[in-house]
């Protein structure tokens, strides 16, 4: 095809073959098209090569183009130049030429109208070019667009059968000399793998497939190695050897995939400048092969596959043509996001963050799949924001799924998937983050509860009518009332939630849908009865609502798991104690955790479903005297891996404490007994649990809703700071509350000479349970805290007391990270002062300091508790955060992890039930014990009880030693202060008197001072 060139042409130097390369020395297309006008040319082979150099050019500008008029710019110049041929060879070659440049103006804009000019111009000279060489090309153009068509989701697969017919046409009339025969074969395979996936497999499809690779590997052998059509060669068998592996699961198809591509992205060749290469069909060598490593990573769990495919496209990036580029950044952004569930580094998450804005901002908002692109970085942002715990995420996704609601109405398409999302992030966003104020003068949010049910509210008028799409939105709109108002103890949203599930449930049809929305009108009332005192009376509304069904039906047969729980929660209030059992087992087994990260609601609502079953199902068990079984059930609620959030890290299920059966329980408590601390809807018991056996103690007068609220009420004290007024006051009444309601009748069931271990579930492991206290006129402070009466700890479950601990040893050294004075309160003769590490813990030293058993840890950085994900609650160190989950993915075999941080143990107001805090995180993971704080007292406290603890803790455990440190310091004069600290003695008064008084004096005396900390661990 390549003809010699005469006169000026001769000394240009291009690669042979039309359409094989720009021609070097020359940018301007005007230039050439100046050429053709003035010169004759001897065949239209030569003529329409010079077209193809000056198409090439375009396309170059269309990759560098910075926006719509600079596209525009460049397809223009092939477009005034074919009118300037008004008919003849020309004018069909440069129509050709402008049908290819609109092909690639699309893979960059991904404007649909590019697209389908492209197509109409390509069809038309696949008609019109009557030469062999041209004719062959026009098929190769077409067929490579509507593959693209096809991939772009703008063309059925009609599409692909008709590229299949032109490909096959073109290389059975072609000359076997043809230069591009091998583009041919090529682009043929690529078709035949598109339809085979297509048709997932199908037996005819499938042979064919098989049969191309097999022609393409064979075609692969005869070219020159390390050449760029070998390498193109070995890039395309190596994505069909992935289409295959992602079609049947063939794990060979994955070795030699992984193999095949690391040869090519191995190979030092330049890419191909020519612009019929099939640019987005195919994706990038380094794109296919760090698929083909992550999907190795995946079924495998090797990291190291995972991190070389971050890394291959981080360089991909670099030099991937500008149309990959979206594609190849949201592969970034996911891959980062399993790469930090793997070994928890934070960096791993900034590079999503990153990678998803900039594939954002590479897209033209133009582009058709502007819409999809939204829906994906918001469920990026809603992935980050179950990880981190941090607001701006969620804002981010709240802001995102709003843009592609718009984007999708503009387009004039449904927009009921991304409205639900957007109605779910923004009540996932309430309950985290819920207003503050009284509740008898509470009012809905401005934002959140209203714009959420609007969302809900116009995605069902969207959606077809008796539809499933149209009963989800107005269930979810259902669920976001009643989980804000028991939330929150809002009447109002109970009232509005009671109002709209009776006219749904008049107006829908479906026997299922009238028995969802009986069941969840039924639960509003009750909670609104419950809120206006008369319990009684929501009890009645299950009969009521139920009309759809016979209420054994609807235990036995709900369709979707927040329906049984409901159906529990009301049988539970009837007193119907096997009815509640049967309906909390069914939600307990139903479904498996969504795995759709885009709509992070659904899972925490998955979640908080399945922990309030089992407590609901261990209360009814308890009713009915079945206390073993009543045991079990909480226990499979506190060691579940679900209480951990999301993904473990690969390889670490062993490390992580399981359920223990009771026997095994009960062989190593020795001395101690296990006290289960569980609330319910119908109220609250203890279960009891020595080697002798189990006991309970029902606590009804401390149901979830009262724990909510004085949960609630402290949290918000303690976000305020030890600095307001009403601090002191809550936290009284709070412990006072806690005597009356919940470990007062505890107290008089369990036996104080022997140690007690607390099992507290949902917002119970948010309050100090320890400072609770009653009153006594025989003591100084005329109270009497649990503190004085038992030796006491926490676990986050029974089953961390069965695991086998290890014998402390003389010869560990302590492992100190924090500030000088602890260092220095460590330094006594048990803890070898000669042994103690006194510096940063930095990221190279966690794995031998936290994976060592006899290395006790002391981190004096912030920290905080994630509440969507407890494993992702992370400690700040001086070189970033260290999460639990990287901690984790290292090892835990520390027999102590002091958190000196403030709020250590618990996180800010939440309206999200079942907090796991960070201590008890640390003790699922694998550590022993965990110290840590429910709330800063103040630097001079944390550092007395830090000196006290240390002293105590030569000779004694670390619960009894912090025990006696707490007490040493609540009982501490400012006598015994000064003698600790001399440089105080300057603030004692200057008279006699009122320094007698002074010396007198407790300065620690309040619970705010030492109730902070708790020792959490076996």
């Amino acid at each position: 095809m390549s003809g010699k060139r005469r006169g000026s042409r001769q000394g240009r130097g291009t690669t042979a073959g039309p359409g094989g390369g720009i021609p070097s020395g020359v940018t301007d297309p005007e230039q050439l098209v100046e050429e053709l006008r003035s010169r004759p040319h001897d065949s239209a082979e030569e003529a329409l090569q010079l077209v193809l150099e000056i198409t090439a050019i375009c396309a170059e500008r269309l990759r560098a183009a910075e926006s719509a008029s600079d596209v525009d710019e460049a397809l223009h110049i092939l477009e005034r130049t074919a009118q300037t041929f008004p008919d003849g060879p020309l004018h069909h070659y440069f129509a050709f030429g402008s049908g290819v440049a609109l092909l690639e103006a699309f893979k960059i804009r991904r404007d649909p109208s590019y697209l389908a000019r492209a197509l109409t111009g390509l069809r038309r000279a696949e008609q019109d070019i009557a030469a062999e060489f041209g004719t062959v090309l026009a098929r190769y153009a077409l067929a490579n667009a509507l593959l693209t068509a096809f991939e772009a989701g703008a063309a059925e697969e009609s599409a692909v059968e008709e590229a299949i017919g032109l490909l096959s046409s073109a290389i059975r009339d072609s000359d076997p000399s043809y230069p591009r025969r091998t583009d041919l074969v090529r682009l043929l395979a690529v078709a035949q793998s598109i339809r085979y996936r297509s048709q997932g497999g199908e037996r005819t499809a499938a042979e064919e497939f098989r049969s191309a690779l097999s022609q393409l590997t064979r075609q692969r052998a005869r070219e020159r190695r390390a050449s760029p059509q070998w390498r193109d060669l070995a890039n395309t068998q190596g994505w069909m050897l992935l289409v295959s592996f992602n079609v049947e699961g063939r794990q060979d198809d994955l070795e030699k995939a992984v193999q095949v591509l690391r040869e090519a992205a191995d190979s030092d060749v330049a890419d191909r400048t020519h612009v019929f290469l099939i640019e987005d069909v195919v994706p990038d060598t380094r794109r296919n092969l760090a698929e083909a490593l992550y999907n190795r990573a995946l079924r495998d769990h090797r990291s190291q596959d995972l991190d070389s495919a971050v890394r291959l496209l981080q360089t991909g990036l670099i030099h991937c043509r500008p149309a990959q580029r979206p594609d190849m950044l949201q592969f970034l952004a996911d891959a980062s996001i399993v790469l930090y569930d793997v070994r928890g580094d934070r960096s791993d998450l900034d590079r999503a963050v990153s990678a998803g804005e900039l594939a954002l901002g590479v897209l033209p908002l133009t582009s058709s799949s502007h819409r999809a692109m939204l829906g994906w970085a918001a469920g990026l942002r809603s992935a980050l924001h179950v990880r981190t715990g941090e607001r701006a995420h969620i804002d981010r996704s709240v802001g995102l799924w709003r843009e592609a609601a718009l984007a999708a109405e503009a387009q004039h398409t449904s927009a009921s998937e991304q409205l639900q999302a957007l109605g779910d992030c923004l009540v996932l966003r309430l309950l985290q983050y819920p207003s503050a104020g009284p509740r008898e003068v509470r009012e809905h949010p401005v934002g959140d509860l209203p714009t959420a049910l609007a969302a809900f509210d116009k995605a069902a008028r969207l959606a077809p009518a008796e539809s499933e799409e149209r009963h989800e939105a107005l269930r979810h709109a259902l669920l976001a009332l009643i989980l804000y108002g028991t939330s929150s103890g809002d009447a109002t949203a109970l009232e509005q939630a009671c109002r709209l599930g009776e006219d749904f449930l008049h107006r829908s049809t479906r026997a299922a849908h009238r028995r969802q929305f009986g069941l969840l009108c039924a639960r509003a009332h009750s909670a609104l009865d419950e809120l206006d005192g008369a319990p009684g009376a929501g009890k009645r509304e299950l009969l009521r609502y139920l009309t759809a069904a016979d209420q054994d039906e609807v235990t036995r047969g709900p369709e979707f798991v927040p329906d049984s729980a409901i159906v529990g929660d009301l049988a539970l209030e009837s007193k119907d104690w096997s009815g509640a059992v049967a309906a909390y087992l069914q939600a307990r087994l139903s479904g498996e955790r969504p795995t759709d990260e885009s709509r992070p609601g659904r899972a925490v609502l998955w979640a908080h479903v399945k922990r309030r079953a089992g407590t609901g199902m261990a209360y009814a068990y308890v009713r009915q005297g079945r206390l073993a079984e009543a045991f079990l059930a909480l226990e499979e609620v506190c060691s579940s891996v679900e209480s951990l959030g999301t993904t473990l890290p690969w390889g670490t299920e062993a490390r992580l404490v399981p359920p223990a059966p009771l026997q095994e329980v009960q062989r190593r408590l020795s001395d101690q007994q296990v006290v289960h601390l569980f609330t319910t809807v119908e109220g609250g018991a203890a279960l009891i649990t020595d080697r002798d056996g189990v006991r309970s103690v029902l606590l009804s007068d401390l149901d979830a809703q009262r724990v909510n609220d004085l949960s609630r009420r402290f949290q918000k004290a303690a976000n305020e700071g030890r600095a307001s007024m009403s601090w002191a006051g809550v936290l009284e009444e709070t412990c006072a509350e806690l005597w009356n309601r919940c470990l007062g009748p505890v107290a008089q069931a369990v036996d104080p000479e022997r140690p007690v271990v607390l099992v507290p579930t949902g917002h119970l492991r948010l309050l100090p349970l320890h400072a609770a206290f009653r009153q006594d006129s025989g003591t100084p402070a005329k109270r009497r805290y649990l503190l004085d009466e038992w030796l006491l700890s926490y676990a986050p479950s029974a089953s961390c007391l069965a695991t086998p601990r290890s014998a402390r040893s003389s010869r560990g050294g302590m492992r100190i990270f924090g500030c000088a004075y602890e260092a220095g309160a460590a330094a006594s003769s048990w803890l070898r002062h000669d042994d103690l590490w006194d510096g940063i813990l930095d990221r190279a030293s966690i794995p031998d300091v936290l994976n060592n058993e006899s290395c006790v840890v002391h981190f004096a950085g912030h920290g905080s508790t994630n509440p969507l994900s407890p494993l992702d609650s992370w400690i700040s160190l001086d070189d970033g955060r260290l999460t639990v989950r990287g901690m984790l993915a290292q090892g835990i075999r520390s027999p102590l992890i002091i958190l000196s941080s403030c709020d250590s143990g618990t996180y800010g107001t939440t309206a999200l039930s079942d907090p796991v805090p960070l201590p008890y995180s640390l003790v699922i993971s694998g550590a022993k014990g965990c110290v840590a704080a429910l709330w800063q007292p103040g630097d001079l406290a944390v550092r007395l009880l830090t000196t006290f603890f240390y002293e105590e803790w030569e000779s004694r455990s670390p619960a009894e030693s912090l025990r006696l440190a707490q007490l040493r310091l609540r009982d501490m004069t400012n006598e015994e202060l000064v003698t600790h600290m001399p440089e105080l003695a300057d603030t004692a008064p200057q008279s006699a008197r009122s320094r007698a008084r002074w010396a007198r004096m407790q300065p620690f005396a309040g619970v705010g001072h030492w109730g902070a900390f708790l020792y959490a661990g076996s």
